[in-house]
């Protein structure tokens, strides 16, 4: 797996080289006694203090220079194993992290924390800040269960060493939360987000940045839950604090964005989410650089939003580039890669290329099961598209058992009321038709629309499919009446919902 190509030098260049030099006598300003030995703490103090002024200004490339710098200085003077230049190691492993550069912030890492154990002991905070992040690393990959295994014992030790609601423990516990929620422990992870979004709110301020990071991450995990009416002020008031006080070409500020235009797309609100998306992708690549996972994600979200209006040509076009810088910067196994290949093969779906949506989709489910378990949230929602395939293809026996089987499973794992259970059960419903079966195709549709509207609210997209698909149902049992009236029903609400080149159907 090798790391993202950013923008900005890079210490194995000459260039490189030279902008890291230039840097080390900015450092040294202060850092000096009068023997001319450097000043480990001053040294931190200004690396710190420049860093933050070009993370605030967006630089990130140039902010991870900074501690490039002051690793070279601390290891050249100091020595590798002493506690500053641990420190610096840390520091910068978060930024390349930060940056997607994957590889070199693990190798960086797994240093500092071995490091620190042997120097400092396993429960000093710095060993813990040290472990803390790299299962931060572990989350971002898409290695949740290692994430997990690294973060519980170190929320417990930080909350035993420095105390329930010191401001690191409750870091680490807020990166627990949101690796229980990519694990689809939705109800662990709301929990305990509340709980750190109270105490940091009450500790910090409403506007500190961590605040801000917290409201926005009980945003997401409401919107896994489909609780969008939770969500939306969340998303605003962060939205509007990181424009404020960062500027609206910051990363922290374009990522704000991004959320809100995720929550559009979940509504079904697409042209919104297309116009949100289509404004920040160029200030990303800009800023981040095209192959930094961020760009790469709201590249493939920006594709989902064309695919939802009917814009197939334009979806898969994108998709196929954001999947291949994936593969090629990251792995074949990274979660951004299976994302957006999953993406790539429901487009292709769409324009009836089956054997290769089928390729590509049994692809994702093999390495998910492998990664991430067979009942894993996202391991079922790609089997579930599977079934939706041989659907497609009239391999309605095949389709017919997947679905039986899936809906039951994600019954018990997700709850009957979740949206993949309903989409599953829909899927299943047309199934049915395609089989004669219309009895059990409605009941099951019955069930589906009750369930969407009751979530989403009867003008969703997601909704008005399953009212045209209950409409087409009832007009095959010869229940003329009611299908009228359900179908006059969608057209009105759909004219208000759906862009006119949308290729709505009743299907």
């Amino acid at each position: 797996m090798s790391s993202a190509s950013v923008t900005g030098p890079h210490p194995c260049t000459e260039d490189g080289e030279k902008s890291l030099k230039s840097m080390i006598p900015r450092l040294l300003v202060g850092s000096m006694d009068e023997k001319n030995t450097v000043i480990p703490k001053a040294l931190l103090t200004n690396a710190h203090e420049v860093a933050s002024a070009y993370d605030h200004e967006g630089e990130w490339n140039m902010a991870e220079n900074v501690w490039m710098a002051a690793f070279m200085v601390l290891k050249e003077e100091l020595g590798e194993a002493h506690p500053s230049t641990l420190t610096c190691m840390s520091n910068l492993a978060g930024w390349h992290q930060q940056l997607g550069k994957y590889d070199a912030a693990e190798q960086l890492g797994l240093k500092a924390v071995m490091m620190r154990m042997d120097v400092l002991g396993d429960e000093h905070p710095h060993t813990l800040f040290s472990m803390s992040n790299l299962a931060m690393l572990y989350q971002r990959q898409g290695r949740y269960d290692m994430a997990k295994e690294l973060q519980v014992p170190v929320v417990a030790a930080m909350k035993k060493t420095l105390g329930e609601e010191d401001p690191k423990a409750l870091m680490s516990e807020a990166n627990l939360a949101i690796t229980c929620l990519r694990l689809g422990q939705y109800r662990e992870a709301e929990e305990m987000e509340k709980k750190v979004l109270e105490a940091r709110m009450r500790i910090l301020s409403k506007d500190h940045t961590e605040t801000l990071t917290s409201m926005a991450d009980l945003a997401s995990i409401y919107m896994e839950q489909n609780k969008y009416e939770e969500a939306k002020p969340l998303l605003l008031r962060v939205m509007d604090a990181k424009k404020q006080s960062l500027g609206p070409k910051h990363p922290e500020t374009l990522a704000s964005i991004s959320n809100l235009a995720s929550l559009y797309l979940l509504q079904g609100r697409w042209k919104p989410a297309e116009k949100l998306w289509r404004s920040i992708i160029p200030m990303m690549i800009e800023k981040l650089g095209k192959g930094h996972p961020h760009t790469l994600t709201c590249m493939a979200s920006l594709a989902t939003a064309y695919s939802n209006q009917g814009q197939y040509q334009a979806a898969e076009e994108l998709l196929n580039e954001v999947v291949q810088t994936w593969k090629t910067l990251f792995s074949i196994e990274h979660t951004g890669t299976l994302s957006s290949t999953e993406k790539l093969a429901l487009v292709l779906m769409e324009q009836s290329q089956y054997q290769e949506s089928e390729k590509l989709l049994k692809q994702v489910i093999e390495t998910r099961e492998s990664r991430l378990g067979i009942e894993h949230p996202d391991t079922l929602q790609s089997k579930a598209n599977l079934a939706l395939i041989y659907d497609k293809q009239g391999r309605y026996e095949e389709a017919q058992q997947a679905g039986l089987l899936l809906v039951g499973t994600m019954s018990r794992v997700l709850g009957e009321d979740h949206l993949d259970t309903l989409s599953t059960m829909g899927n299943l419903a047309l199934t049915y038709n395609h089989q004669g079966r219309c009895g059990e195709a409605e009941a099951l549709q019955e069930l589906v629309t009750q369930g969407t509207t009751r979530i989403l609210g009867d003008e969703h997209a997601q909704t008005l499919t399953s009212m045209a698909n209950l409409a087409l149902t009832y007009y095959e049992r010869a229940k003329y009446e009611e299908a009228r009236n359900i179908a006059t029903e969608v057209l009105v609400k759909g004219a208000k919902v759906f862009d006119n080149s949308h290729p709505t159907r009743l299907s």
